[in-house]
């Protein structure tokens, strides 16, 4: 291998600190204090292809980590994983809390097959003050170990802030969004850290300077067999065609459903029991067999439905456990319509031309503590009642009967909106509080 590692972050020593190789032995990763490689720059980060009889520099660069941490930590990178495919990988910081635009105590995942230069990670997730030295991806979760004491914490600063998960030491996280799962094994104390992880397909061996964990004497080193764990469900968006369900309207508590196949509705058909008073309903989506219902009172919660009479209500509280979200909940007192696809909860709000999203695991309940913009359109603030399915995106509004259509791409309009249904098309009226596209 003939590449020159050099110019070391803030007078670091010159190292590599860790790396990685993908399982089909094409890439390798590399985390360090190195700011430049043959002088290409590459701060603290960079990907070489290994096909060929020597290592090259991949067109892979980022200056996401050439940002200031603490000054006692010059160079902020601990670890890196490749997931089981090779897709991904996901890097781990220190240096201290700086808030949501930093590369600091946190970890981030990064796409493989991106190219060019000033790339960013697909997402980030802070603990808001504490170091992961170790990260490990089996395709389920991403494990992390450290001292870190919470997980979706961007806004913490050695403390919880709004909406923070707290799993001492060690966690595991979607790897759609970084989200936490909710696996908590705990470790008192938390020492130094965790040191080190390996996956297997028996389970996860944890090393540590520590001598407990899971409440248990287990001196430095520790065995979490997958054997009495629990599996965590897929995650796929309604597709096409769709049984679309639409609640309340000029009777809050009415409700019908009708099929919908991306361009046109093609039956009509009986609604849900249940009694709500859909008049309360601040938007609602359904995933894995749960309606997810937006309040007026500002709380998310769900219910059984398998067509018929909805179950009983629980709380979405995941993020609440420790410090309630309340940017959050005032978020929900305002939402018109909302819908779930790739680990991300979209939603748009009453008056207001942007469909935003937050980060949503439906394991653990856990809605992200961070608000993102995903798109723009005049469309989005007329917004009364709306549902997804099949990368359509359809709504109704105050000011007449009809459903419109868009399609979009993570929140990004790329064709309409266009009339699909109402009085004057097919004789049906769309005035509602909510729908939702069924998904078991």
């Amino acid at each position: 291998m003939s590449l020159k590692f050099a110019e070391p972050q803030d007078g670091a020593p010159l190292q590599v600190t860790k790396m990685d190789v993908n399982p089909a032995g094409t890439r390798l990763v590399a985390v360090g204090s190195f700011n430049t490689i043959n002088g290409y720059a590459r701060a603290q980060i960079a990907q070489l292809t290994t096909t060929g009889s020597q290592a090259g520099l991949a067109w892979w660069a980022t200056d996401f980590y050439d940002q200031a941490c603490d000054d006692e930590f010059p160079s902020i990178m601990r670890n890196v994983s490749f997931s089981p495919d090779g897709g991904y990988f996901v890097v781990v910081t220190t240096g201290g809390p700086r808030g949501p635009d930093s590369p600091c105590d946190e970890s981030a995942r990064w796409e493989t097959s991106s190219t060019g230069g000033g790339l960013r990670p697909s997402w980030v997730d802070f603990t808001g003050g504490d170091t992961a030295y170790s990260v490990v991806v089996t395709g389920t979760a991403i494990y992390l170990g450290g001292h870190f004491r919470w997980e979706n914490n961007p806004n913490g600063n050695n403390a919880e802030a709004a909406g923070a998960v707290s799993p001492p030491g060690i966690s595991a996280l979607d790897p759609s969004n970084g989200l936490p799962f909710t696996w908590n094994p705990t470790r008192n104390p938390l020492g130094v850290g965790v040191l080190d992880l390996l996956a297997t397909s028996a389970g996860l061996w944890v090393a540590s300077d520590t001598d407990h964990i899971a409440n248990q004497y287990h001196a430095r080193i520790a065995f979490m067999p997958l054997s009495g764990g629990f599996s965590v469900r897929g995650t796929a968006a309604p597709g096409l065609p769709a049984k679309v369900y639409k609640q309340g309207g000029s009777n809050p508590y009415a409700s019908g459903s009708f099929t919908f196949n991306g361009s046109k509705i093609t039956q009509t058909m009986g609604g849900a029991g249940g009694g709500i008073n859909w008049s309360d309903v601040r938007g609602s989506f359904m995933l894995n067999g749960q309606v997810y219902i937006g309040q007026s009172n500002g709380q998310l919660v769900r219910r059984a439905f398998g067509g018929g009479a909805f179950g009983g209500q629980v709380g979405v509280t995941g993020a609440d456990r420790v410090v309630a979200d309340q940017d959050w909940h005032q978020d929900v007192q305002s939402i018109t319509s909302m819908y779930f696809h790739q680990g991300r909860l979209y939603y748009t709000l009453a008056g207001q031309n942007q469909l935003y999203y937050r980060y949503f695991t439906a394991q653990s309940d856990v809605v992200g503590a961070l608000r993102f913009t995903a798109g723009t359109s005049s469309a989005f603030g007329q917004v009364k009642s709306g549902f997804y399915a099949g990368g359509r995106y359809c709504y109704s509004v105050s000011s007449d009967a009809n459903l419109r259509c868009m399609s979009v791409s993570y929140g990004t309009v790329t064709s309409g909106p266009a009339v699909v249904s109402g009085p004057g098309v097919d004789g049906r009226n769309w005035q509602s509080s909510a729908m939702f596209a069924f998904q078991t």
